[in-house]
């Protein structure tokens, strides 16, 4: 759904090499990724749904679609602001050493990584699935912990 144009490729310290449009705020959590993982080729970050799971304070279930690749839910302490964007990539680097996918607090949304952009994709297809599975179960029986 993007064309090569829409790209911005930027080096390690969050400067532009190629590309027309601006670097995202949230540059910092695509990099801690890459610096993390060799495997990692390509990050998506965003705000989906998935997120209201965590500001509503509930996991995904063992049982949940797909849950291994994905973490825990992560209130980020201090969410990122203008002023300290980098906020977000310090929760990322500690969960993408272990999970494909992060969702964080809706100021920092989720990550999800992969061996190609499709690749990373999917897995955010995944995750939001996995999430409106759970946020559906959690709707018809409030108050029931998730099976472990």
């Amino acid at each position: 759904m993007l064309d090569p144009g829409d790209f911005v490729l930027i080096d390690q310290s969050g400067r532009v090499i190629t590309g027309r449009h601006q670097p995202s705020s949230e540059r910092w959590m695509h990099i801690a990724a890459y610096s993390e993982r060799t495997d990692v080729m390509a990050a998506i970050h965003a705000h989906p749904p998935a997120t209201v799971l965590t500001v509503a304070g509930l996991s995904m279930s063992r049982s949940a679609p797909c849950r291994r690749s994905f973490s825990h839910s992560v209130r980020c302490p201090r969410p990122p602001t203008p002023h300290r964007p980098r906020r977000g990539a310090v929760v990322v680097r500690d969960l993408i050493k272990r999970f494909d996918a992060a969702r964080c607090s809706i100021d920092t949304g989720s990550i999800t990584v992969g061996k190609t952009v499709r690749d990373a994709f999917f897995k955010l297809e995944k995750l939001e699935h996995g999430c409106h599975v759970m946020l559906m179960a959690h709707q018809l029986r409030p108050g029931t912990k998730p099976a472990a």
